[in-house]
């Protein structure tokens, strides 16, 4: 089925929200909705590629950093977009918190229809 262009804006902040959103169902439909049929997300030391392959990373990485960790995640001011590249600086923060305790760089390449076809993640600090 088509889908509709969503704007990066929109993209940023749902991409972002995803890391803790508690509801697994809602994660798989937003990750459905975010990224291509086979759109990948790479890691320095990993690489995930489908979206069940990233609905595993995103679950993961959850339960790890949100559900454990108890932290939670937000956008830096500053998205940028230069044709079909995007890049997104996020923070995460313990709950509760303004004190930051990590500072990565997503840069993304979107397909036409502004969905993720690779999500390259590095981590700043």
């Amino acid at each position: 089925m088509p889908q509709t262009m969503i704007t990066t804006e929109e993209l940023a902040t749902r991409y972002v929200a995803m890391w803790h959103e508690t509801d697994a169902a809602v994660r798989r439909e937003t990750i459905e909705d975010l990224w291509a049929p086979d759109g990948a997300n790479y890691l320095k030391s990993a690489a995930y590629q489908g979206h069940a392959a990233i609905e595993a990373r995103v679950a993961a990485s959850h339960d790890k950093n949100v559900i454990q960790g108890k932290n939670r995640f937000r956008a830096r001011p500053g998205l940028q977009v230069v044709q079909n590249g995007m890049l997104l600086t996020w923070e995460m923060l313990p709950q509760g918190s303004d004190t930051v305790l990590a500072v990565g760089l997503e840069f993304f390449v979107l397909n036409d229809e502004g969905r993720i076809l690779s999500d390259h993640q590095f981590i700043i600090s």
